[in-house]
């Protein structure tokens, strides 16, 4: 953590995304995509490892009618009949529903490009994981507490991939989330793909 002299002084960061480079050809077809996400989830996972002086965060803007070029990078695109949730919303959602009210400190050494934080709440631990290196990582957690399982959720695409509405038609999407329950044995391993965020789920028996 950085050095800070807040006092008893809070911090909100309000009206946050990550978007990307406008360029003179950029369309709309340009926004909401995956890498944007991604780069949000490592801003967010500094805002856990902060959370003792970061009280609230909220992300702008919000809601946006298809083929409308007022603001071009939103979490959620509706037409007339139906809305889909952008790359950005989903992990907003995957964040915001699988966060404790505590944060544990994580002792090791992470390979540079692979981020890592731990919350829990009660006995519900929740240890997310975020790549975004140049490989692929094999990752060994060493868990100082019994458990019986564990859930693993996967989130991602390539990084050009974007869920997409037109004006007329229904959603097409791209970014797909994946979970998994596996049995836990002192640590927990996987291959953290290169582009992607996981969120691990494990109950302290």
């Amino acid at each position: 953590k950085a050095k800070r002299q807040l006092g008893d002084n809070k911090i909100y960061y309000g009206e946050y995304a990550a978007n990307i480079i406008l360029k003179k050809n950029t369309t709309i077809k340009d926004y909401n995509k995956w890498k944007t996400a991604l780069a949000e989830s490592v801003f967010l996972l500094g805002i856990e490892k902060n959370a003792d002086v970061v009280e609230m965060c909220s992300y702008a803007p919000l809601f946006n009618l298809v083929t409308s070029l007022q603001w071009t990078h939103n979490l959620i695109d509706f037409n007339p009949k139906t809305y889909i949730e952008n790359a950005n919303y989903k992990l907003q959602k995957l964040f915001a529903t699988n966060t404790g009210n505590e944060y544990v400190p994580f002792e090791g050494k992470l390979k540079k490009g692979v981020y890592l934080s731990e919350t829990k709440r009660g006995n519900e631990h929740y240890i997310k994981v975020v790549n975004v290196s140049k490989s692929d990582e094999l990752m060994e957690i060493e868990i100082p507490f019994a458990a019986k399982s564990f859930e693993i959720i996967t989130l991602g695409g390539d990084l050009n991939a974007r869920n997409d509405l037109e004006y007329f038609g229904n959603p097409k999407y791209e970014i797909e989330e994946k979970s998994e329950a596996r049995e836990f044995n002192e640590t927990i391993t996987f291959d953290a793909k290169r582009g992607k965020v996981y969120v691990i789920k494990i109950r302290e028996e």
